[in-house]
């Protein structure tokens, strides 16, 4: 891109990211350069004295103006080109006006929450680094965060929160990644696991047992459903619903009246965990529940007769108000994937698709097309005659 000595600070703070990388020249060597995601910096594109090209960036736009990053360059070039250079590369300026992990985070999530599959992973990100990483490094330039930072962040949750502590790892490797590829830090990533922290740390997965949702065993299903088909309210409908379909919560409390069709229940990817559509079919049992809902185009299971569904913990407190507070809600998908094992014949793929699981295997998930919606058929209409069966 040609030079424009008549490049102005207002010019450069307009200037709007693009696909990829671009530069804006400013005359004399000097560059501002802009990133996808926004970030600006500046660089000093130069022969050393052996007439090899180089670039040299020195510091972020606009905490360093277009008149100051002048001023640098006059001062550091002759250093720079000069064969007893006292200056290293990437020095100086940026320790005064430098570009802080929390910015970078901040930066991150910027760029890839529009990926994400909802807000509320964004704000996740946010939460566990504002809570973990930035009091211990948070305002150190990116470049100065080493092995030592990080596990002064994760040893004091790695064995009680191991889950927890395993995300912030890779969060914070990605960002520290993303400093990487914008020229703000140079080496190997600290928070790195293959050959880095899992030297330092235990394996995750060896660190801490995972504890499954409490459930009630199958064999108990008939009876406590019996109980449940006498109580009251559209809390209690929609457990009933939820068992008879093995699904999850928020999946049945955000079920809408235009996702049925017939015998079958359509969830769109939005709303399922692996982000693809899931067919559920009814049996007579759960088609009689949805036959029974008001009519009209709202929420299946409503808290006020359409505008809003019920709230997210209205199936745990219906559990407790029948002293059954020692199971979770999420734990009746075990008891039927439990019931699948024990008491039937159906392959395991058609229970895992029932539950809406992924199959393990990733080449034998390439090839299932299909997700065995008759079998699954079968399966669901035995389940609810089993929790029919105690009268």
């Amino acid at each position: 891109m040609p030079r424009l000595a008549f490049t102005t600070d207002t010019r450069l703070r307009s200037a709007k990211p693009r696909e990829r990388d671009y530069r804006i020249g400013c005359g004399g060597q000097l560059f501002l350069r802009i990133t996808p995601t926004g970030f600006k910096y500046w660089q000093l594109r130069y022969y050393t004295h052996d007439g090899r090209e180089t670039v040299h960036q020195f510091a972020s736009y606009p905490k360093v103006s277009l008149a100051d990053a002048k001023k640098h360059r006059d001062d550091l070039l002759p250093r720079l080109c000069s064969k007893d250079k006292p200056v290293p590369v990437r020095a100086d300026i940026r320790n005064e006006h430098h570009v802080s992990f929390d910015e970078c985070a901040t930066r991150y999530i910027k760029a890839h929450s529009p990926s994400w599959k909802n807000a509320k992973h964004a704000q996740q990100w946010r939460n566990t680094l504002a809570r973990y990483a930035s009091p211990v490094f948070g305002s150190l330039p990116v470049q100065s965060i080493t092995r030592t930072h990080v596990l002064q962040c994760l040893e004091p949750i790695w064995r009680m929160r191991t889950e927890t502590a395993s995300r912030v790892r890779s969060r914070i490797e990605s960002v520290l990644d993303l400093a990487k590829a914008l020229g703000l830090r140079e080496g190997e990533n600290p928070a790195v696991w293959k050959g880095g922290l899992q030297n330092l740390l235990s394996a995750p997965a060896k660190t801490q047992k995972v504890v499954n949702h409490p459930a009630l065993p199958w064999s108990e299903i008939p009876a406590f459903f019996a109980r449940l088909r006498t109580a009251s309210g559209t809390s209690a409908v929609a457990l009933s619903f939820l068992i008879l379909t093995a699904s999850r919560t928020g999946e049945v409390l955000a079920a809408h009246q235009r996702e049925f069709d017939g015998d079958v229940w359509i969830i769109p990817g939005e709303r399922m965990k692996a982000n693809r559509e899931h067919r559920v079919p009814l049996s007579k049992q759960a088609q009689a529940i949805v036959s029974k809902r008001p009519i009209g185009d709202g929420w299946l299971f409503s808290a006020d007769g359409r505008s809003r569904p019920l709230s997210s913990m209205a199936l745990a407190m219906q559990l407790r108000r029948m002293d059954m507070g020692h199971v979770t809600v999420h734990g009746f998908r075990s008891s039927f994937r439990d019931w699948c094992a024990e008491c039937t014949n159906y392959p395991r793929e058609v229970c895992e698709h029932a539950l809406a699981h992924q199959l393990p295997d990733k080449v034998e998930a390439a090839y299932m097309r299909s997700d065995l919606l008759n079998k699954r058929r079968a399966l669901m209409a035995e389940w609810a005659n089993f929790c029919y069966s105690a009268g």
